[in-house]
């Protein structure tokens, strides 16, 4: 995904985040309606980057294991995180919840992120 992608989805939804492509802490999204570097707050400044050059990824956002199963339930695809493991649960998987996953788990709607 392009830079000007990211800012045309941003505009259509504020509540994702997106980081460019294989680099820790470059992750930018909005608040209070502006464009920001997420790891500190400054502003996002455009003028200095290529619309149409780098490679940027949403990053995905942590819901709770209700909002999860809640996704799953209604056909999208889920992530389970755990300490040790992680798996991909689609709509057609059977998903088995546990004490530890609830509790230990962090979950992910697949393209919510």
């Amino acid at each position: 995904m392009k830079l000007w992608e990211v800012i045309r989805a941003l505009t259509q939804n504020s509540a994702l985040q997106f980081k460019r492509m294989g680099m820790a802490t470059t992750e930018i999204g909005l608040k209070n309606g502006e464009l920001v570097w997420l790891y500190s707050n400054d502003t996002f400044l455009i003028d200095g980057w290529n619309l149409d050059s780098d490679e940027w990824e949403m990053v995905p956002r942590l819901v709770t294991w209700k909002e999860a199963i809640e996704a799953w339930a209604n056909g999208k695809t889920i992530r389970l995180v755990m300490p040790q493991w992680e798996q991909i649960l689609r709509p057609t998987n059977e998903v088995q919840l546990n004490a530890c996953r609830i509790k230990e788990g962090k979950w992910y709607i697949e393209g919510n992120k």
